[in-house]
């Protein structure tokens, strides 16, 4: 080995840290994260039922491919990715009272749509199995799909 190889591997692992973490922002501000973040990031411990290495799409752009963890209780819906991808990614809870939820078809695929009043132009949409079972472990069996 040369010399020079050990700055190579530093030049190169702090390379690939700051690509990593310049794409995990990014997907943040595309996806719409970083706009619910503004009015929603949690900076509290979530307490209610959790899921982890979950999926769901935001903005139909960006998948979070099981690396949610999606919390409810009866005041809201909590939101977090996993350490790895938490860079331009807080943790968020979203009170129920400004979530909307409509089901939707795409490609012979149901999905639940959330849609949020404080941030009007974000879409979180999961798997209709997985999003009836977080409204219904949330609202005590009773689904408000419109």
């Amino acid at each position: 080995m040369s010399a020079d190889f050990p700055l190579v591997m530093a030049v190169f692992l702090i390379g690939f840290v700051a690509l990593w973490v310049v794409v995990a922002f990014v997907l943040g501000l595309i996806g719409g994260w970083r706009e619910l973040a503004r009015r929603y990031r949690s900076q509290l411990p979530f307490s209610g039922h959790k899921w982890y290495f979950r999926s769901a799409t935001m903005n139909i752009f960006v998948r979070y491919n099981r690396m949610l963890t999606v919390g409810v209780n009866p005041a809201g819906l909590y939101l977090a990715v996993m350490a790895l991808f938490r860079p331009g990614h807080p943790p968020l809870f979203i009170p129920w009272h400004d979530i909307t939820v409509t089901s939707e078809q795409k490609f012979a695929v149901t999905f639940i749509v959330f849609k949020f009043s404080g941030a009007p132009g974000v879409t979180l949409r999961m798997r209709e199995r997985f999003g009836r079972e977080v409204l219904e472990t949330a609202r005590g069996g009773a689904s408000p799909i419109q």
